[in-house]
């Protein structure tokens, strides 16, 4: 690469006035100088010079030290460049972001067996507290406590749920963190024992690499900090508690502090167990040196005496673990390990009681753990550990982007899948045979061979799909079986493969005419110690193929089915009972699949159960007859006609915009799910959202004999108001504007990046919303816009509502989301429209969108209006969304105003070259192999924002061009995104731009990973810097 060229001209020397509001004459802190040090890259006959490759070194003091310099000019911006009146804003952000918490908050509980689970935030906590009560319907104990919650938030939604004698703080996330040292935690999955007795919490104590340890902690007693001040701690210790919950602190901060003051003022009412004291300047932490007081003053000094703490049996950490934990035994567990590139590519089988009767200083101990399977496929990995439904087998499964394989285990080999005895033993490594891979286990010192695996699927299975059991869907109630062969499966799959010449046997299957699988039934019986899966021939259909609905998941239990699909790009649930499915098999044994359109949409369930606001807790009662999916499809119109604010909108576009803009409602998030872990409950939970309604949550019960749901609203989220951040849920408006792809491309000076094929025109739904009355649709108009985006992997952005937000809506901006291809949300066509050799379309689109909201290049031309005005449009992505941001920065930057990338991919051809990398072999399924092909190579180098950065930035209509302001986001311990490549980004566009008047802004995180902080007032800290950018950005003052 050659020198850097010579600075361009600013806005001053071409004639724009630079402006001087902005106190220079202030010591400033400059950005680091990079250094650059020759390396180059070469395939395919393709030289590319990399001046900044070193700074992956992350051991570089060197590298740590820019990203460092980095951070302090982040920390100068806000304090000392941006507009005076905003100094502080960030302050402010996150105070009233903090003041719209529920500072108490606790989840509905959850029937697992004999309890009820549930957790709890606490004021000043940043992290839950998991809790449980007993339940016994029999006795009758605590059988109605999920009604009571219910009615506690419907009285008062901010009254904190009590204490309660029987309730076991298991596990104090706070606390836990402390103990452990830990400056960062992130807790993945926990499993409870077949016993009750203990929990298995799988803990990311890596910083934020996505690392697990497993932690065997016993349940019993109390771990919580809070709760141990307030019913046993000392006065001292209470009045301590009393003036750090007044002065806005957590407990949680001073746990660890050493030095402290025992000092406190009684008031005549601390004799009183658990009353609070009179605080007195000098109370401290009562965390080391507590109470050296005598030990005759009673019972109270004997219970306080020993602090809560986490009785730990075992701290797991053999191997590197992935987050998924299950217990085969009360002293048998299965996990996932991680190969050096952080793929889950073993079970293993960890033996507890081998790991008790190791002595601890031993120099040979016994090994507890078996490899029971190895997954040696770079682009598979390991994961969804589970019963099935009605816990007739073990699942797990071998997953690509494109392909699965599941494996099974019959729980009958067990004595119980959730007994207190001792099923299993010891697991021996996989056994080969021609048959296939089988696994054996020594259950109950009885030698078993297992069920074979089955196979990576190639014909007709050669694509995702989901698997689960169902021992009695095509049973006659009341006809009871031992047997999981009795039962059926049922898959949910995309694809079908388009061979017919498959050997599979006595599988039911529907293979439509373009080759797709919905849903499939087949008899188990075959699945013997030889038997693979069956033949195709056999296959039956159980719901029609319907290409407006997409099915993802399916959730059963003994008397219905609920279908997680997506109609019209948005996600909703559909309801089949289980006598329907018995009744269908009856009548037509299998000839004709049952339509999509004959099931309960749910979102037309909960919106037919809304009343006013005073009638909004009763319950309804629904009949399903009465429901047709004519109404829902109706929810699909045009803009409410009654709404002004929608229709002032609609008239702008009518009056300026050449083409007739489609503008539709925005959808509602509909979201069900199992509400304990019985397969003959009746009953499961709904939520539902969108973008300017609080969610919502929901219990329907299932009346068989009458074909009746009953529904009753459980909670509706709750914003806590004050005079000076005030929340009305109806000031609020949305809409779904659709935007054509080709918008940008049509008379203007923008090409498309090629794809393979060309894409078809389509219209790209964008999500808008913004605070009523505050939308200025006079010229010059001020809004700033906000736009989101991500489209990859198949990933849908479904927007539900949220409480931050507001922050940036009540100060005028207009908050959008664009559903680009790539993205999940019209299903497998959507995606792959949008991956491989089409990956660039997920750039052009969304460069598009940008260009339809601002009405370019006719505005540009003062031909026209834009909804958006010229200038007043950031541009905001994550990780692989952030690719698609700087991607349209390079090839349109007269389009955005500001880009925000938050831990963005923006290295790809470099990573992908990389297969030393963790996620670059699967990888290659979303992008292609670069390695291999020159013309996978050459489409990845032009979508990449390195790869494609300008040496001189695009001009526009005659003016001069300049680059976005730009505010990089990045974590040193990213194992996804390496913090390299947005350091790579920021140093060549230093080199290479030098328009002081344009930010250029990177902050990177050192204590967390790739999704950021897991804290809720760290996180708060991070959308506060991130708002105020766009905020300060925004000001007259960087026009």
């Amino acid at each position: 690469m050659s020198a850097p060229s010579a600075k361009r001209k600013t806005g001053a020397q071409i004639g724009r006035k630079k402006k001087t509001t902005i106190d220079e004459k202030k010591e400033t802190v400059g950005p680091p100088q990079y250094a650059k040090k020759p390396h180059t890259h070469e395939i395919h006959g393709d030289k590319r010079e990399d001046h900044y490759y070193y700074l992956n070194n992350s051991k570089s003091a060197t590298v740590k030290k820019y990203l460092k310099q980095e951070n302090e000019h982040v920390e100068h911006f806000f304090k000392n460049k941006a507009p005076a009146h905003l100094k502080k804003i960030r302050k402010e952000l996150y105070k009233e972001m903090r003041a719209r918490q529920i500072p108490h908050n606790v989840s509905l509980p959850s029937l697992n067996r004999h309890y009820w689970y549930y957790a709890r935030l606490v004021p000043g906590a940043e992290y839950p507290l998991y809790c449980r009560r007993p339940y016994d319907k029999e006795k009758n104990v605590n059988v109605n406590f999920e009604n009571e919650v219910a009615e506690l938030f419907q009285r008062d939604p901010l009254t904190a749920l009590p204490f309660y004698s029987d309730e076991v703080i298991f596990l104090d996330v706070n606390l836990f963190a402390k103990e452990q040292n830990l400056k960062f935690v992130d807790m993945g999955s926990f499993a409870i024992s077949p016993d009750e007795r203990s929990v298995a919490a799988m803990m990311d104590c890596s910083n934020g690499r996505e690392v697990f340890t497993c932690f065997i902690v016993e349940i019993g007693g109390t771990v919580n900090f809070a709760q141990w001040l307030q019913r046993s701690a000392s006065p001292a210790e209470r009045s301590w508690a009393s003036q750090m919950e007044a002065a806005g602190k957590s407990i949680y901060e001073e746990l660890n502090q050493k030095n402290f003051s025992t000092h406190y003022s009684e008031s005549p009412q601390s004799s009183k167990p658990n009353t609070p004291v009179t605080l007195s300047p000098s109370v401290g932490s009562p965390c080391s040196e507590i109470r050296k007081t005598p030990t005759d003053q009673g019972g109270d000094w004997q219970q306080s005496a020993k602090r809560p703490s986490h009785n730990i049996r075992y701290k797991l950490d053999l191997f590197d673990m992935s987050d998924d934990v299950f217990w085969l035994s009360n002293d048998t567990l299965l996990y996932f390990a991680l190969d050096t590139k952080m793929r889950p590519f073993q079970l293993v089988c960890h033996d507890l009681t081998v790991e008790a009767q190791n002595e601890p200083q031993s120099e040979s101990p016994a090994d507890p753990t078996l490899i029971c399977y190895e997954e040696t496929d770079e682009k598979f990995w390991l994961s969804s550990l589970s019963f099935t439904a009605d816990d007739a087998f073990l699942l797990f499964s071998s997953s690509s982007t494109d392909v699965s394989e599941w494996f099974v285990i019959p729980t009958s080999v067990f004595t119980n899948p959730l007994s207190e005895e001792r099923p299993v033993t010891e697991c021996i490594p996989v056994v080969r045979h021609e048959e296939g891979e089988v696994v054996s286990l020594d259950t109950c010192r009885e030698r078993k061979q297992m069920l074979p695996f089955l196979k990576r699927m190639t014909e007709p299975f050669d694509r995702d799909y989901d698997v689960d059991h169902h021992r009695s869907i095509l049973r006659t109630p009341g006809v009871t079986t031992s047997s999981p062969s009795d039962g059926a499966w049922i898959i949910t799959s995309d694809y079908a493969s388009s061979s017919p010449d498959t050997k599979l046997k006595n599988m039911a299957v529907f293979l439509e005419p373009d080759e797709r699988i919905n849903y499939h039934l087949f008899n188990s019986e075959s699945l013997t110690d030889k038997a693979l899966l069956p033949d195709d021939t056999a296959l039956v259909p159980l719901f029609a193929y319907d290409p407006l609905v997409k099915v993802d998941d399916v959730d059963m239990n003994e008397h219905f089915l609920l279908l997680s699909v997506r109609k019209n790009g948005s996600p909703t649930s559909l309801f089949c009972s289980t006598e329907t499915v018995r009744r269908w098999w009856s009548e037509t044994q299998g000839r004709e699949p049952i339509p999509l359109s004959a099931l309960t949409d749910l979102s037309l369930v909960l919106r037919s159960a809304l009343g006013s606001d005073e009638q909004k807790w009763r319950t309804e009662m629904i009949h399903l007859s009465e429901l047709t999916a004519d109404q829902q499809d109706a929810s699909a119109s045009l803009c409410d006609s009654s709404d002004e604010e929608l229709v002032k909108v609609q008239t702008f576009f009518d009056r300026y915009y050449a083409e007739k803009v489609k503008i539709t409602p925005t959808p509602q998030v509909v979201e069900c799910s199992s509400d304990t872990d019985s397969f003959h409950c009746n009953s499961f939970n709904a939520s539902v959202s969108s973008l300017t309604r609080l969610s919502a949550e929901y219990k329907v019960v299932y009346h068989g004999e009458t074909n009746l749901l009953e529904v009753r609203l459980l909670r509706e989220e709750y914003i806590p108001t004050a005079e000076e951040y005030p929340f009305e849920s109806r000031d609020y408006c949305s809409m779904t504007l659709w935007a054509p792809s080709d918008s940008a491309f049509i008379d203007s000076q923008l090409t498309p990046i090629p794809t393979k094929e060309k894409p078809e025109r389509v219209l790209l739904p964008v999500q808008l919303c913004w605070k009523r009355g505050m939308l200025d649709l006079s010229s010059p108009r001020r809004n700033p816009f906000v736009m989101h985006v991500y489209g990859s992997y198949g990933d849908s952005q479904d927007e539900e509502f949220s409480a931050l937000r507001l922050s940036v809506l009540d100060r005028g901006f207009v908050w959008c989301s664009a559903a680009v291809r790539g993205g999940g949300e019209f299903g497998i066509p959507w995606r792959d429209a949008g991956r491989l050799m089409q990956r660039p379309t997920s750039v052009n689109d969304f460069v598009s969108v940008c260009a339809f909201l601002q009405n370019y290049p006719a505005s540009f031309r003062h031909q026209g209006e834009g909804f958006c005005a010229p200038n007043r449009l950031i541009s905001v992505g994550g990780s692989a969304g952030g690719m698609i941001v700087f991607r349209a920065m390079n090839m349109a930057p007269f389009l955005f105003r500001a880009v925000n990338g938050q831990v963005p991919f923006v290295d790809c051809l470099t990573s992908l070259l990389d297969d030393e990398l963790p996620l670059t072999s699967s990888d290659w399924e979303e992008y292609g192999n670069p390695v291999e092909s020159k013309e996978v190579y050459d489409c990845i180098k032009s979508t990449s924002p390195l790869d494609t950065l300008p040496e001189e930035w695009p001009t526009v209509e005659g003016s001069a061009g300049r680059r976005p302001h730009i505010f990089i986001e990045s974590a040193f311990d990213d194992t996804r995104v390496g913090y390299w490549e947005p350091l790579k980004l920021t140093a060549l566009l230093r080199e290479r731009d030098g328009d002081e008047e344009r930010e250029l802004l990177h902050y990177c995180d050192f204590g967390g990973g790739h999704g950021g902080a897991t804290g809720r007032f760290e996180h708060l800290h991070e959308v506060a810097r991130e708002y105020a950018f766009m905020i300060c950005i925004s000001d007259e003052l960087y026009d």
